[in-house]
């Protein structure tokens, strides 16, 4: 006795959905992590520009300060004051007195 199955049209149907319905929140979640990559890719692009900015900012101020350490060490350097005080008359005492 031969065993013959038909060929069912309902039954290939339904396992076709079956099979086609984990396509679809497949499809949806690889469009998600598409999309959230790009924002990622995005956000770090902005972000180093805006670091790139900071950093060149902290460079310009770094090397103003530096001029500027430079300016108050030559204006407090020794011979400057010297120069400077006797320009405004003073001198160095000859007597120093004592008060008790």
């Amino acid at each position: 006795m031969t065993i013959i199955k038909k060929f069912d049209t309902s039954e290939y149907q339904e396992n076709s959905w079956r099979k086609s319905k984990y396509w679809i929140p497949f499809g949806a979640l690889l469009v998600s992590l598409t999309l959230a990559e790009i924002w990622a890719n995005n956000t770090m692009v902005t972000y180093g520009e805006r670091f790139e900015t900071m950093s060149r900012i902290q460079n310009t101020l770094q090397m103003e300060n530096q001029l500027l350490e430079n300016e108050i060490a030559k204006q407090t350097a020794l011979s400057n004051v010297a120069s400077e005080s006797a320009a405004f008359g003073f001198s160095k005492s000859e007597s120093i007195q004592y008060i008790r």
